[in-house]
């Protein structure tokens, strides 16, 4: 029996193969992307945040910035039905690296905290605690060089702090900053946290170090961060500095921009550029620069 559609029937039909065209692409996009990392400097002005989205849709932390604005940051790159982050990073407890993260455990599942455990009596150090030991959020105290698989072919390597600084009054609180390095295959990241010449010097002598494909510059630039010799020593493509546009520090220096330029390393800013994207199959590495449109 034949049957006539009639117009209007027609256009519903049309519109409905379109939609599960639509689908179609979508999922195939989507299950395409998780076939590489993503490592997202975010912009959060004057502070230090960074996410990881692995192939298997882990997510990883790396600090929170100073405020709550991290939580628009997550909304814009994570799903919006995603409320679970399985590592989180504090790399030192100053107040524009943990601030950020209160909001963090406050509205999202926490698997696990890797910190450095040293004493700080600020406000919000104090609420950052609290708020672990009232979630019962586990916590892993840096105290050696170590490495987490976190899935095929990618791994993060902990090379500082080299000793356990937990409880201990740390005179200065930057050179207790945990440095990574996250590895995808031929692709390396090293996150330096606000780490000085000092610790640069300790992990050069120490043999720990590789030449890497991205540094995320200690410090936010300053002066007294990434040392002509250091920077010769890892040999970055890249360099990213996280700073916040006209801040009082004066971040990034005119002397760390100076050594950049000489070994001619192509630097971004996220006071100039935003959002700084890095994704990778293991093999290539790409770069986008700016926020994406909010989910």
């Amino acid at each position: 029996m034949l049957i006539t559609l009639k117009p209007y029937q027609v256009k519903l039909f049309v519109l409905s193969v379109l939609l599960l065209l639509v689908g179609f692409i979508w999922q195939f996009t989507s299950s395409s992307n998780t076939k590489n990392l993503k490592v997202i400097f975010l912009n959060v002005e004057q502070g230090d945040a960074t996410l990881i989205q692995t192939p298997k849709e882990k997510t990883i932390l790396i600090d929170g910035g100073p405020n709550a604005a991290i939580l628009e940051k997550l909304g814009q790159y994570l799903p919006f039905h995603q409320k679970k982050i399985d590592l989180i990073i504090l790399t030192h407890p100053h107040s524009d690296h943990v601030t950020g993260l209160i909001s963090v455990l406050q509205n999202y599942q926490i698997n696990l905290i890797l910190m450095n455990g040293v004493n700080h009596t600020t406000p919000e150090y104090i609420t950052f605690l609290k708020l672990i030991k009232n979630k019962k959020i586990p916590v892993n105290i840096v105290e050696n060089a170590s490495f987490i698989d976190l899935e095929d072919n990618i791994r993060m390597e902990i090379l500082y702090p080299d000793r356990n600084l937990a409880n201990l009054d740390v005179k200065d609180l930057n050179d207790g900053s945990i440095v990574t390095y996250l590895i995808a295959k031929n692709i390396k990241f090293l996150f330096m946290g606000d780490a000085g010449f000092g610790v640069e010097n300790r992990l050069m002598a120490s043999n720990l170090l590789l030449q890497t494909n991205v540094l995320k510059i200690g410090h936010h630039g300053s002066r007294e961060s990434s040392s002509s010799e250091f920077l010769n020593y890892v040999r970055p493509e890249f360099a990213i500095i996280s700073s916040g546009a006209n801040n009082l520090f004066g971040h990034p220096s005119k002397e760390l921009l100076k050594r950049l330029n000489n070994q001619n390393i192509k630097t971004y800013r996220t006071d100039k550029h935003g959002d700084i994207i890095f994704t990778t199959n293991g093999i290539n590495l790409q770069l986008q620069l700016g926020s994406p449109t909010s989910k």
